[in-house]
């Protein structure tokens, strides 16, 4: 009856008036010395109710309270419940400690550690013991081939295993995460997704669910299953109703299993304006002149997830048209645009960044958007397109404008090419904004201001702080702005990169353009106007003075 209603038969038991529940904790307690919790006492941390779902607890009647290493203290109204105490030993990872505890006692403290009920990812936990909610995702893959998968494939295709993958996914495409990460340690496996550039941890999944999950990844990425001790990348498409979503994966041996990270890039995000790049009037004034140009080479720089393609699609879109040819070459396409010829770089085959440009030089183009310089052989065919007649966007993973330089120099380029060709560097970093719902004024940590250095005059800077509220689900942060620095090579700062001046030099003339702010005055200036945190500044940049404040 109870596997049939899905219910705890206490709960039948009560309703038809068959039993009285304080007779029963009586008996429970006297006879089979089973501990009573006074739920009062319990104070319970946000990790813990992470375990279980509330819709889970409201229907079982219990409330997790504590943990002590592999074991879960679980207030339970029926602490016989062998069969529900292994689903849930099964679903959390750990050794369950059931406790007894009053049905309305229970209820109350359910409402207190979960608050308002809402839908969250952590009905995911739920997946072992409930119907599959996911079945509409479709997962295709670019290219079919048959493969004979044996023993390993048939463990992938486990149900669990299959709606794990599929609302992991549905999950991380709906809060807009752009990485999953699949992190196996060593008593449970974290599901983490990055939000808003910072890594957050959504679920633990138990070790005997980590190799069916990887395997089943696998199998839709066409990746080798029975190989463990080697990194694999692969790419796939999730097509739910609202989205199609290209899914690179990477998988890495570790000595807790494999670890697998999937990088989510959506076919159908807009394309931003150059206007809501967050560009400062200045920077947005030098930014909308060089696009007006013909030819020449505009460099994004910065780290990984930086917003350079972002930066380089608004850009390129904004001075659009139809009477010019727009060639982009990436890996992988990440912006989806009619109007431009979209090549995806496929080094294993030999589509090289290098190769496509070279191929691309032939097919009459006007704009050129190449993903990344990578190498010299790159960088030479980039900067020769820029200095027969064609605008090129391209990006490079360096930490300031005056590095860019430097690199271009390391990558071979002969300094009167880049003074000729070079027309612009926009180096920048993503930060978090501030939500705008619950911010407030506050002063900068001492600490933080002295790592900031003298840039981050308190008295010439207002600062603010997120208290954390439910737009921004606690955080104090909602979505990310740019911080820039643009650099416009004048007359002068042409002369001396032609001429091999020192960095030195080069930086002193730089600093000496008008309207130029290196990356941490335009941090300034979003602190004080209330965009970003000093902390959130400090993360993204790093410490401004050398150690011991010289």
């Amino acid at each position: 009856m109870q596997a049939q209603r899905q219910e705890p038969v206490l709960r039948l038991l009560l309703e038809r008036g068959w039993i009285e529940e304080r007779r029963l904790r009586e008996i429970l307690r006297r006879e089979l010395m089973i501990e009573e919790a006074e739920l009062a006492q319990f104070q319970v941390d946000v990790a813990i109710s992470a375990l279980l779902p509330r819709s889970l607890c409201e229907k079982q009647w219990v409330v997790p309270l504590k943990q002590a290493g592999r074991r879960l203290v679980l207030a339970m109204a029926d602490p016989l419940d062998a069969g529900l105490i292994e689903n849930l030993r099964f679903t959390t990872g750990l050794d369950i400690q059931a406790v007894m505890a009053d049905v309305k006692a229970i209820e109350a403290k359910i409402n207190e550690v979960y608050g308002p009920p809402e839908v969250s990812f952590e009905d995911l936990q739920t997946v072992a013991l409930t119907s599959d909610p996911y079945e509409g995702i479709e997962i295709v893959i670019e290219e079919e081939e048959d493969i004979g998968l044996g023993d390993l494939l048939r463990s992938s295709e486990e149900p669990p295993a299959i709606r794990l993958v599929n609302a992991i996914l549905l999950e991380a495409i709906r809060v807009g995460a752009s990485d999953v990460h699949i992190h196996p340690r060593t008593k449970h496996v974290a599901v983490r997704l990055r939000l808003d550039g910072i890594l957050v941890d959504k679920i633990q999944i138990p070790l005997s669910l980590h190799q069916p999950l990887v395997s089943r990844i696998k199998v839709m990425a066409e990746l080798d299953i029975t190989e463990r001790r080697r990194p694999q990348d692969g790419r796939l498409t999730v097509k739910t109703p609202m989205k199609v979503v290209d899914v690179r994966i990477s998988t890495l041996p570790t000595i807790n299993g494999e670890k697998v990270v999937m990088r989510l890039l959506d076919r159908q995000a807009a394309v931003r304006t150059v206007h809501e790049l967050g560009l400062s009037p200045f920077n947005l004034e030098k930014v909308l002149h060089v696009v007006a140009k013909p030819q020449g080479i505009i460099l994004a720089t910065g780290p990984t997830g930086s917003g350079k393609t972002t930066t380089l699609y608004a850009l390129l879109q904004h001075e659009a048209t139809p009477a010019k040819n727009y060639v982009t070459i990436e890996d992988p396409v990440e912006y989806y645009l009619d109007m431009a010829g979209q090549v995806a770089v496929k080094e294993r085959v030999g589509v090289t960044f290098a190769s496509v440009l070279r191929a691309i030089l032939r097919q009459d183009p006007d704009v050129i958007l190449l993903g990344e310089i990578r190498d010299q052989e790159t960088a030479e065919v980039a900067f020769h397109a820029a200095l027969t007649g064609h605008l090129v966007y391209s990006t490079l993973h360096t930490n300031s404008a005056l590095d860019t330089i430097a690199r271009l120099f390391d990558l071979g380029l002969k300094p009167y090419v880049v003074a000729t060709a070079l027309e612009a560097v926009i180096a920048q970093r993503l930060v978090r904004r501030l939500c705008t719902d619950c911010r407030e004024p506050a002063p900068i940590a001492p600490k933080v201001l002295a790592l900031l250095g003298p840039s981050f005059d308190p008295r010439q800077t207002r600062h603010y702080i997120g208290k954390g509220c439910p737009r921004c689900h606690g955080t104090g942060y909602r979505g990310r702005l740019g911080l820039h620095e643009v650099l416009i090579p004048d007359e002068m700062m042409r002369h001396l990169i032609a001429t091999g001046a020192t960095l030195h030099d080069l930086g002193k003339r730089m600093r000496q353009q008008p309207n130029f702010a290196p990356l941490i005055e335009d941090a300034r200036q979003k602190v004080d106007a209330g965009l970003t945190s000093a902390e959130e500044v400090l993360r993204v940049l790093g410490p401004q003075t050398a150690p011991g404040g010289a």
